[in-house]
Formats: structure tokens, C-alpha cells, sequence
């Protein structure tokens, strides 16, 4: 249809944000929100990405303004073979120095702030940053980026069917807000859209919590995991520590004499929200660190790799593993969910299980607790005994009392994989198990031998 003011006035909202467009001028519509906002839309596709122009909200911006703003936007495209978001007056860009999403995310990348980060939060920002947000808008100024660019930017995520991606990204880009503060002399405008949500509103915490008959299953699928990897699991299940501050764990990190007992120490810099962490250790948490340690040797990691450094830090490899031998998704932090109901069902205080798990406590953020290092001790006998009942829960109410056995299969028992290899190598490769195992190697497909 062509595009008149009477028809924009009559269009109607339904139960999704549709797109009407003009017959006269490709590319160039209306589109309608739920909420019944009406906002003038080009769309064009550059280098083989399809990318939608926000040209304005109806009836503030006429359909004569609209139209010719599409129609200068046609000619950038067809005639200059470029992006008409870049486009824009000379002297907004040089009221921002001419500082770019790329330059900016340049700097960000090479600034102090992302280099203290944790290298699993590192690799997320980098990934997004190269996949999301320099395609879309890396080019442009950020003066010439309206709120309306950001709307459909994060919209046209969601609809290729990411939404998380793009609650992720809009968050990543927040960055802005760095550059703002940091970048003082390059004129850099205030975030588009400050005080906006999330994209997609439908995001929920997954939130699993195991059953008993789950832990058990668990229990027995880690005692055949890898050993360090089996002691990483461990670890987490008995003392509530997250994914990557445990994979960290170095020796000098576990206090075995104290006038408290023995603990381990998270330092601020190896914790997700930097606050350090002293956890005290249990029977059978000790009997866990010290066999491990008989495995670590001479390295400065309690669970060491295979090139001298952690034993791991993105853990979807051994989740994966450990899912597909129980046949149920169960991630670390299912584990801290699952232990923390527990807790709760047995008895523990909330403030009790919120310290437990390194959650930052009401007093932290008060000016006194700023300056009191006495802080990391807070409710450290309490922590201690709340563990201990945990653990007597896990070994006589779930696993009949066999929780130091599977401890120590874990980590010192016969592995059946490394039975396996052994057998291998002793036969050989001209051996027909040998020979067998490499024929369904080579017949999976490597996307599929990738993902097994």
C-alpha cells in the first residue's frame, strides 16, 4: 500500500510488532509495537546483511520527513555502496572526536578495567564484542547512534531466534558507560538508552535443583572422571565454591594449621564479585585436598593442567561429559543451587547460606565493613558447623554412608578409561581393538565427534 498519513493514523496494534511498507519507495515502512507506537522504518541489505534504519516516531517525525530521509538513505546504499548510518553532518562527528563503536571497544579492550577481569568473563566480552557489536555498528560515530538504532539492533537478535545473545549484548554495551566517564576529552554522548531494560523481558534464572536420587547418580558418574577433574567437581559439591574460583585453587590457598581450624582462601581477585573468601574445611574436605595434592606434584595448583597452568577455566567439556552419563543436564551451578536448598531444608539460617556461598553480606556495604577486614570471618564457626551438617546429610541420608569411598575413588581409585588406554597401547595399533575404536572414530562425522 502506499503510505499516506490517514492510513499510518488507521493502523491498528496487534499481539506482535508488525511492518507495513510503502509500494512506491523498497525498503521504506511503518512499524507498529503491541503498545500501539508507530515508528518510520528503512530497510536495506549491505554486503548481504539486511539492516534497519530508524528514521523517527509518528506523528513527531511527518511522513514527508520520513520519507525523504528514506529516500537519501536509498541513495547511500545503492549509489555509495555504504552503510546510511554513517553517514551523518560532519560536525556531529566531530563534536565526538570521531570516535567510533570500534575505536571504543578498542580502548575498552586494552584498558586496565578489562584486563582484571577473569579470563572466562574476558573471552564472553570478546566474543560478543567481534560477533554482535562490530558488524552492526562497529563503523559508526557514537553521536550519530539514536536509541531507536539500538531497538532494532537488539530486536533483530532476538529475532534470529537469540534472545539471550541479545540481553548479553545490550549488556556488554554498556561499556558505553565506561567511555563516557574514561574518555572525558573525546566528547562521548550519553548512553541511548539509559534506564532501558533488557531487549527480551522473557529471560528467567535457571534455577535446578537436584534430587537425591540425581546426587547419587552424579556421585558415581564423577568417581570415572579425569582426577583433578573429578576433585574440581568435588570441591564445589562439599564447599559451595563457584566454577572458576575453584579450577584457581592454588596450594598457598589452603591454610591446613590455624588457631581456627583448617580453611581455604578465595582471594578478591579470583572471586566472581571480589570479595575474598575463607572457607573452613571439614573431615571430608580434607581427605579430598590432601589426596589430591599427592597428584599435583611440583605445580602451584591444587588441579593442575597439562601445560603448567589450572587445570581448565570454560568447563562445558566436563559438564557435557558428566550430563551424558546421567542423562540430565546438571551444570556447577546447579550444584550451588542444590546445595543451598539443602542447607535451607536442613535448618541453616539464609545468612548463614548466602555467606556459605560468598554472596556479599548486609554489613559489606555499609562504611564500617569498608575498613574491616574482620569481615571475611564473619560467622566462620557457624560456616564450619553448617558444612559439617551438609556433609553428614550427603554421606548418611543420600549416599548411605559411603562418602569417603567415593572420595577416594575419585580421586585415587581405578579409572575404567585409563584401564582402556593401558589395554591399547600394550596391544598396540595393529590390534583389532585398536583398529575397531579408530573405524568408529573416522565414520562420526566431525561436528558430531566434536560434540560426543
Amino acid at each position: 500500500m502506499k503510505l499516506t498519513d490517514a492510513g499510518i493514523r488507521a493502523l491498528q496494534p496487534r499481539a506482535e510488532t508488525y511492518a507495513v511498507y510503502d509500494e512506491q519507495l523498497k525498503g521504506f515502512g511503518v512499524r507498529v509495537s503491541p503498545a500501539g507506537t508507530k515508528s518510520f522504518t528503512f530497510v536495506f541489505r549491505l554486503n548481504g546483511h539486511k539492516t534497519r534504519l530508524h528514521l523517527g516516531k509518528f506523528p513527531f517525525v511527518s511522513l514527508a520527513d520520513a520519507r525523504a530521509e528514506a529516500h537519501r538513505a536509498a541513495g547511500v546504499v545503492k549509489g555509495d555502496r555504504k552503510d546510511p548510518r554513517v553517514v551523518r553532518e560532519d560536525s556531529e562527528v566531530r563534536n565526538s572526536g570521531g570516535l567510533t563503536i570500534t575505536a571504543m571497544t578498542d580502548l575498552y579492550l586494552d584498558s586496565d578495567k578489562f584486563k582484571s577481569g577473569r579470563e572466562a568473563t574476558r573471552h564472553q566480552f570478546q566474543t560478543v564484542i567481534e560477533d554482535e557489536i562490530r558488524p552492526a555498528l562497529g563503523p559508526r560515530p557514537l553521536v550519530t547512534i539514536v536509541p531507536g538504532d539500538l531497538v532494532d539492533w537488539s530486536q533483530g537478535i532476538i529475532d534470529r531466534g537469540a534472545p539471550i545473545t541479545a540481553n548479553q549484548s545490550f549488556k556488554i554495551l554498556r561499556l558505553w558507560n565506561w567511555a563516557r566517564r574514561r574518555l572525558v576529552r573525546r566528547g562521548v554522548p550519553p548512553f541511548p538508552l539509559a534506564g532501558y531494560g533488557k531487549p527480551w523481558e522473557g529471560e528467567r534464572p535457571r534455577k535446578r535443583h537436584l534430587s537425591p536420587d540425581l546426587i547419587k547418580s552424579f556421585v558415581e558418574a564423577v568417581d570415572e572422571e579425569p582426577r583433578m577433574t573429578a576433585v574440581w567437581w568435588w570441591l564445589m559439591l562439599l564447599n559451595l565454591t563457584r566454577k572458576t574460583e575453584t579450577s584457581l585453587l592454588e596450594k598457598h590457598d589452603v591454610i591446613w594449621e590455624s588457631e581456627r581450624g583448617p580453611y581455604l582462601i578465595i582471594p578478591a581477585e579470583k572471586s566472581k564479585n571480589h570479595q575474598p573468601l575463607f572457607q573452613p574445611l571439614t573431615d571430608y574436605s580434607e581427605l579430598l585436598l590432601r589426596l589430591a595434592l599427592k597428584h599435583a606434584g611440583d605445580s602451584r595448583w591444587v588441579m593442575p593442567g597439562k601445560k603448567g597452568g589450572p587445570r581448565f577455566q570454560r568447563t562445558g567439556v566436563p559438564g557435557s561429559r558428566v550430563s551424558r552419563r546421567i542423562c540430565a543436564k546438571v551444570s556447577p551451578h546447579d550444584l550451588r543451587h542444590t546445595v543451598a536448598t539443602i542447607l535451607g531444608e536442613i535448618g541453616v539460617e539464609p545468612h548463614l547460606i548466602d555467606a556459605l556461598q560468598n554472596h556479599r553480606l548486609p554489613q559489606s556495604t555499609q562504611v564500617t565493613g569498608t575498613y574491616n577486614d574482620a569481615l571475611v570471618w564473619a560467622y566462620f564457626n557457624q560456616k564450619r558447623e553448617a558444612l559439617q551438617q551438609w556433609h553428614q546429610h550427603l554421606d548418611q541420608k543420600i549416599l548411605k554412608g559411603t562418602l569417603s569411598d567415593h572420595i577416594r575413588q575419585a580421586v585415587d581409585g581405578p579409572k575404567q578409561f585409563e584401564e582402556a588406554m593401558k589395554l591399547n597401547m600394550k596391544l598396540g595399533p595393529r590390534s583389532d581393538p585398536h583398529r575397531l575404536a579408530a573405524g568408529r572414530r573416522a565414520a562420526v562425522p566431525p561436528r558430531q565427534r566434536r560434540s560426543a
